[in-house]
């Protein structure tokens, strides 16, 4: 979908304004805020702004989830976020595939590649 935009996910109010602040600055305005109660969604639908919040899985790991961003503009954005002293986060590109994924599933599989990074081992999806 094209709708380049940022999707902060678990992240706290003061964050939050930090992220929007610093996204603004690099022209980043649109900006989606969802949390765990949002995890049932499509992440089609979060970029359609069609948000279910009975969710209830808790996932509450954090994550910024890019969405038709130039990946310039990711790796900066990225690399900012360390100056910026905002704790390390979860990251993901929406692709043709995480479209159709329920936030929670993009979550779990993200938290799958974490572990498998920290293990030395790659990272085996997560089937809905």
């Amino acid at each position: 979908m094209s709708r380049p935009c940022i999707i902060i996910c678990n992240f706290n109010d003061k964050e939050v304004k930090l992220l929007k602040t610093y996204g603004s600055m690099m022209g980043l305005k649109d900006q989606i805020r969802v949390n765990w109660t949002n995890g049932n969604t499509l992440i089609k639908d979060i970029l359609e702004d069609n948000i279910s919040s009975e969710c209830e899985e808790e996932i509450r790991d954090r994550a910024i989830i890019f969405n038709d961003l130039p990946n310039m503009k990711v790796s900066m954005f990225i690399d900012n976020m360390k100056k910026m002293r905002i704790a390390p986060a979860m990251k993901a590109i929406v692709t043709e595939t995480s479209i159709n994924w329920t936030l929670s599933h993009l979550l779990k599989n993200l938290i799958e590649e974490r572990k498998a990074e920290r293990q030395g081992r790659e990272a085996k999806h997560v089937e809905e």
